[in-house]
């Protein structure tokens, strides 16, 4: 696997506990213990965190959960970030939060741009769904890493090419085992894992 956890875009950090209320709160912790349980989130042999996600909390902005905080069975506000703003082409985010936001931020930055139907993101890990050439998938190009400013560019070049309604999700080929799935709201995006689950079989 990849690693992630490393920041490689230009980060103002307002080292505040953001405001969010305690059902976004739910909501985020909620989905989070189905990723962990299923594995599609959590702690790699080394110690490195994997898997995130995200609410959009308003037009411009949205919560992500913070760096490294995979580990955790449950988050409170000082384990999640608001991003406020952010500029794909200058590599640059600025956010509230305790600790840095995710290091994949830029890609769920990309999505909310892109995608107005995307109110929640989830991104996991898993090695046979990444495997798989599936139909419901859209493929970001083998060159692209992990958290750069190129890839996030990828991913609105795909959306300019392919509604959002014909996928299910993004196979990132460059960042191994990682996909991304999008949703109304969480409970949405993590449906839409589990229905590509049940389609791969088929595949």
């Amino acid at each position: 696997m990849q690693k992630e956890g490393i920041i490689k875009f230009r980060l103002d950090l307002i080292p505040k506990i953001p405001s969010i209320d305690e059902r976004t709160i739910h909501s985020i912790n909620t989905i989070r213990t189905l990723l962990l349980q299923k594995q599609w989130m959590g702690v790699d042999e080394s110690g490195i965190g994997y898997g995130n996600l995200s609410l959009r909390s308003n037009e411009l902005g949205f919560f992500i959960t913070a760096s490294q905080t995979a580990s955790y069975p449950l988050l409170s506000p000082q384990q999640i970030c608001w991003i406020t703003r952010w500029n794909i082409e200058q590599n640059f985010i600025q956010a509230v939060g305790i600790l840095a936001p995710s290091s994949e931020s830029l890609t769920h930055c990309a999505i909310y741009q892109s995608c107005y139907q995307a109110h929640a993101i989830i991104h996991i890990h898993q090695q046979k769904f990444w495997e798989i050439e599936s139909p419901y998938l859209a493929y970001t190009p083998l060159g692209e890493n992990c958290g750069t400013s190129s890839l996030a560019q990828s991913i609105i070049q795909l959306f300019s090419k392919v509604h959002s309604s014909s996928i299910l999700g993004i196979n990132m080929r460059g960042h191994r085992s990682g996909l991304i799935f999008w949703g109304k709201d969480l409970w949405e995006a993590y449906q839409k894992i589990i229905l590509f689950e049940k389609l791969s079989i088929k595949l």
